[in-house]
């Protein structure tokens, strides 16, 4: 899937723009709450926010993972190894 694709596909409104937000992490346990609460605290709703934890050893990922629950439609999360 290309990213116009994906963009394409997660836009549930058309006429309010897409955002997608980047968002790399590495060992953030201490900072990544803070910074998903700021990104999900703006006035813009329709967004989209890709993740990439690169190859945590702290419990970022965990944190990460249950943000995704609680946003499971607006969240893209991935983990390098």
């Amino acid at each position: 899937m290309v990213m116009s694709d994906f963009n394409r596909e997660l836009s549930s409104n058309k006429s309010i723009p897409l955002i997608t937000i980047g968002l790399t992490v590495f060992n953030a346990q201490k900072t990544v709450a803070a910074a998903m609460e700021s990104i999900f605290s703006q006035t813009w709703s329709n967004i989209v926010v890709v993740v990439v934890d690169d190859h945590p050893t702290d419990k970022s990922y965990h944190i990460l993972k249950e943000w995704k629950k609680e946003n499971s439609d607006k969240i893209r999360l991935f983990r390098l190894d």
